[in-house]
């Protein structure tokens, strides 16, 4: 616990964090949820990319398991001097869906894209800020440029596997409210003040 006036600095929450969770590494992958031609970049070293996503495979489970989550909150009080969690972690995934592809292995794909896509829709419609709900919108947009990339590569017929279902249907009005998000953003905007 760090004193109500005491100057806040990253180092003073990382060593507490540290103890409990440990630091993911930075790597570099070639797929980014605002850019383009995914697999294209890919397939320019695809041996790069299993070599970098091989030490990153329990970051992705937890990355695919955030799909059967209903909403995102803040564990920390609403505190506008508190960390923002690493959202950009989750464009780790869009890489190895990607590679799951280009090595033949689509229907992988295509269920880990659906999966983020239904992760993205929590974090935009079921979140407590404004963050997490733009995150949730970037992450779909990287995800639906990637699933019409491998749709474009396989046959017209090729069924989306079962993890798709319902995930593309047009959503209720009343989940596109950003009320929830805008309640969070200014409780922590008051809890700073």
């Amino acid at each position: 616990d760090l004193p109500g006036d005491a100057a806040f600095t990253p180092a003073a929450t990382a060593s507490v964090a540290q103890v409990r969770y440990r630091e993911v590494a930075d790597v570099t992958l070639p797929c980014r949820w605002r850019q383009a031609d995914c697999l294209a970049q890919v397939r320019t070293d695809p041996a790069a990319v299993e070599a970098t996503l091989a030490g990153q495979r329990g970051l992705l489970m937890r990355i695919s398991a955030l799909s059967g989550d209903g909403h995102y909150r803040s564990r920390f009080g609403a505190d506008g001097r508190l960390p923002i969690p690493n959202f950009n972690l989750l464009q780790r995934s869009l890489s190895a869906h990607a590679l799951a592809h280009t090595q033949g292995r689509s229907d992988e794909a295509l269920a880990g894209i659906c999966s983020d896509v239904r992760t993205a829709k929590v974090l935009m419609s079921h979140s407590d800020g404004l963050v997490p709900a733009n995150i949730g919108a970037a992450m779909i947009g990287g995800n639906v440029r990637l699933l019409a990339s491998v749709l474009a590569e396989l046959p017209v017929e090729h069924p989306l596997p079962a993890t798709c279902d319902g995930v593309f249907v047009a959503p209720a009005p009343q989940t596109l409210s950003l009320c929830p998000a805008m309640q969070g953003e200014f409780a922590m905007v008051s809890g700073s003040l």
